[in-house]
């Protein structure tokens, strides 16, 4: 195929429906025009033009930017469902270290409760031991 046939329109866009992000980056022209105050010559604003949408086989803009969109909307719901699952992972984890942490309290105080001279002794050990290592 000559490179030619390849810049028609239709067949343009027939070969770049998998890759139109990626083939609009390298035809499309984005252009800022100025909005100008005629009296005093002072911009006040500016206007988006963009150029090299019929070259991708378009009639206008937003006929490539609604393609666009289709063409994306698979991988951003791809994301949504993986950010999802993920955020329902982080919370089942949480609740399991909560619940962990939870157990661990109750077993503590089972056992001052049942020894409470060993709970003593053994928490004295601790801070002694602890106000050593500090120094």
């Amino acid at each position: 195929m000559s490179s030619a046939a390849i810049l028609e329109p239709g067949v343009f866009r027939r070969y770049a429906s998998d890759q139109l992000v990626t083939l609009a980056k390298l035809v499309l022209e984005n252009a800022f025009q100025p909005i100008v105050e005629v009296n005093n010559g002072a911009t006040f604003g500016y206007e988006s033009l963009l150029r090299g949408h019929g070259e991708l086989g378009f009639k206008s803009p937003l006929e490539l930017i609604d393609r666009m969109a289709e063409t994306a909307g698979p991988a951003v719901q791809r994301l949504q469902d993986g950010v999802q699952a993920a955020g329902e992972t982080l919370t089942q984890r949480a609740t399991e270290a909560r619940e962990a942490g939870d157990e661990w309290v109750e077993g503590l105080r089972s056992t001052v409760r049942e020894h409470p001279l060993a709970a003593l002794a053994t928490a004295l050990a601790v801070g002694v031991l602890v106000s050593r290592l500090a120094r």
